[in-house]
């Protein structure tokens, strides 16, 4: 199945326009999860802030089907 990682930030989406081949929705939260930690690494380096950004995932319907919070992901 067909999966987009779209970003919510505030009130924006960013729309992820290709999306992925994955199989099932366990893995499209993996690859957000390992995504929101390269994204929070770019935007920590530019001096960007990384708090509130999070992953939707839709599936081809248009459905979202889980959310990755980016500050989630950070080891505690």
């Amino acid at each position: 199945m067909r999966y987009f990682l779209n970003i919510r930030d505030g009130e924006e989406l960013l729309v992820d326009p290709d999306g992925s081949e994955l199989e099932t929705v366990e893995l499209a939260i993996e690859e957000a999860k390992a995504s929101a930690r390269d994204l929070m690494a770019e935007k920590l380096r530019a001096g960007e802030p990384v708090n509130g950004q999070s992953f939707e995932i839709s599936d081809a319907h248009g459905t979202v089907v889980a959310t990755v919070k980016f500050r989630d992901v950070l080891p505690l």
